[in-house]
C-alpha cells in the first residue's frame, strides 16, 4: 500500500521549499504527489493550448524523483472556465432539461460551467489535455478529476448550505442529456460504450 497526498501548487513557491517539503513528506512515508496542475481554467505546466499560470511540473518533476516520489498530475477534466473557450465554443457545455446551458445558469456555485462529454470536440479537448500531460516523461501518472455532469442531486448534508431540498431530480439540476444524443439513441436503438482511451 501507498500513502498519497494532494497538493494544490502555488507559483510562489521555490525548488528549494519543494526539495524541503517533498524530503519531509518521504521522512513521513509518503510514496506519491498528486499536484492538480490543471485547475479547469489555467495550468501549471507548459501547455500549447490552454492558459498557463506558471511551469510547476517542470520545476517539480526532477524534485521529486530525487527525492525517491512518484509525481502524478491530477487535472480538472471537464469543469471549463476558460473565458477564451466559453466565448468560441459555448456549445460545448452540458445543456439541463430546461434547455439552460451550464455556461450561462451555473448550477449550485459560481465556478460549475461543465463541459458536455458527449459534444465530440469537448473528448478531443480533454484528450489533447491529457496528451501533453503524457508528454513528459518522468510522470508518473495522471489522474482526472470532474470526468462526470454537474450534480443532479446533492449531497444531502450540503443542500442546506444552498437553500435547497432536493427530494427527486429536478430538471434545472440534470445536465445528464443533450437532445442530440437522446434522439440518436431513440432513432438507433444502440448503447453506445463510452470511452476516454486514446491512442498516444
Amino acid at each position: 500500500m501507498k500513502n498519497w497526498i494532494w497538493l494544490h501548487p502555488d507559483t510562489s513557491e521555490t525548488p528549494e521549499k519543494w526539495k524541503r517539503q517533498f524530503n519531509q513528506f518521504r521522512q513521513a512515508g509518503i510514496d506519491a504527489i498528486l499536484p492538480c496542475l490543471y485547475t479547469g481554467s489555467q495550468t501549471f505546466y507548459n501547455s500549447g493550448h490552454l492558459p498557463v499560470a506558471g511551469e510547476i511540473l517542470e520545476g517539480m518533476l526532477p524534485i521529486a524523483k530525487a527525492t525517491g516520489l512518484e509525481l502524478h498530475v491530477w487535472m480538472i477534466a471537464l469543469r471549463c472556465n476558460i473565458p477564451q473557450i466559453q466565448k468560441e465554443h459555448p456549445e460545448w457545455f452540458c445543456v439541463s432539461r430546461n434547455g439552460e446551458s451550464s455556461l450561462k445558469k451555473l448550477p449550485y456555485v459560481g465556478y460549475y460551467q461543465w463541459l458536455c462529454p458527449s459534444v465530440p470536440d469537448v473528448s478531443h479537448f480533454v484528450n489533447r489535455t491529457v496528451a501533453e500531460l503524457a508528454s513528459y516523461d518522468q510522470l508518473d501518472g495522471i489522474h482526472l478529476n470532474y470526468i462526470r455532469h454537474p450534480d443532479v442531486i446533492l449531497p444531502a448534508a450540503l443542500q442546506p448550505e444552498h437553500n435547497l431540498v432536493q427530494d427527486r431530480e429536478y430538471p434545472e439540476f440534470d445536465f445528464a442529456v443533450r437532445k442530440p444524443v437522446v434522439l440518436y439513441f431513440i432513432k438507433n436503438m444502440v448503447l453506445i460504450r463510452w470511452t476516454w482511451k486514446i491512442q498516444l
